[in-house]
Order: structure tokens, then C-alpha cells, then sequence
């Protein structure tokens, strides 16, 4: 038997579905397809809650990332227009953003300057690439995951900010998972010609 649990989105309740594979695999077999089929809709979805995704990009640099919109609603853009933050009812947060490296910096200095201690404190994973880094971890009563992309040949960098309720962390981590594989540089109005 399986048990899974969803998520609503109109309160903190949580709801738990039974589904006796067993028996519905016994179903399909005698002929009881359309039974079947109804026992798995009615199961409802995987993604926590998460069911209308939605792409952004920021026109300005290209920064793009799906976001759930049935869990997250768009703010008021910046007025320099280079990301958009995305709110939670439960005060989670998802940043997209881009930015010119006006400094020059490496990643790894981008890294050391903006990613310092003093602010992101309690790091409990972070990892790199050649052209991108990841940094996470605890910060008060909330998770955050910072994921940076160099583009451009460096000219760009690419931003996608998480924040999120440490309590609500199981119900976030698929969400947190979606979003940061979408989360990727493109051509914006503002790109260099070293964007290819």
C-alpha cells in the first residue's frame, strides 16, 4: 500500500491518500481499467501543491526559472527591471535575477564578496562549477538556496534566490528541486555581445 501525502492550498491541513497497489493492479487485470484511472486521479498530484508552473525570464538579462504560481505571486518588479521576487503566503520567497559583473570578478571572488559569513551564515551545502556555485543553508527560522550563473563569458550574472519556512522543509524540497533545474541564463535586452 501506498501512502501519499498532499498538500492544500487553501489551509496547513494536510490530506493522506491510500492506494492499494495490489488491489488496483488485480482491477486492471479483471478488466476494471476505468476504475483504476479514477483511484489514481483522485490520488491527486506529486508536487506538493504545486500544480500551475509557470516560466519567467527577465527581459533585461535573460535569467529565466519556472515558479509555482499557484503557491507564489509575483511582486512589483525593481525599477533598474533585473529579476522579480515571488512571494508565499507562508513568507517563502523565490528570486530570479541578473545583474552586468561591473567589477570583473571571478566567481570565486563574486563568491567571497557577496556570499560572506556574516550573511549567510550556517552553510550546510554548497557546491560549484566552472561557471556557476550553489550555496545553502539555515539562516534564523528560514532554509536559503543561492544558485549564481557567470554568462557571457563573465559579463552576466545570473541569480536565483530561495527562502523558505525550515519547518515546511519537506514541503519545499521538490519545489526548491523544479525550480533550480529550470533556472538558467539567456539573451536579454541588455546581454553583451559575448553572449552567444
Amino acid at each position: 500500500m501506498l501512502q501519499k501525502t498532499v498538500h492544500s492550498p487553501t489551509n496547513d491541513s494536510y490530506d493522506c491518500i491510500m492506494i492499494n497497489w495490489d488491489r488496483a493492479i488485480r482491477l486492471t487485470r479483471s478488466g476494471s481499467l476505468a476504475l483504476v484511472m479514477v483511484i489514481l486521479a483522485q490520488s491527486g498530484p506529486v508536487s506538493a501543491g504545486a500544480d500551475k508552473w509557470v516560466s519567467y525570464t527577465n527581459a533585461r538579462f535573460g535569467t529565466q526559472a519556472v515558479y509555482p504560481a499557484d503557491l507564489f505571486s509575483p511582486g512589483q518588479p525593481p525599477a533598474n527591471g533585473a529579476g522579480l521576487t515571488f512571494t508565499a503566503r507562508d513568507g517563502a520567497s523565490i528570486t530570479i535575477q541578473g545583474t552586468f559583473n561591473s567589477t570583473g570578478d571571478s566567481l570565486g571572488s563574486y563568491k567571497r564578496e557577496y556570499y560572506s559569513k556574516d550573511y549567510y551564515p550556517g552553510v550546510t551545502y554548497q557546491k560549484s562549477g566552472k561557471t556557476w556555485f550553489v550555496i545553502s543553508g539555515i539562516r534564523g527560522g528560514s532554509i536559503y538556496y543561492e544558485k549564481v550563473i557567470f554568462s557571457c563569458r563573465g559579463d552576466i550574472v545570473n541569480m536565483l534566490s530561495i527562502v523558505y519556512p525550515k519547518t515546511r522543509k519537506n514541503f519545499y524540497a521538490s519545489i526548491v528541486e523544479r525550480v533550480e533545474n529550470s533556472f538558467k541564463p539567456g539573451r536579454g535586452a541588455d546581454t553583451t555581445p559575448n553572449c552567444t
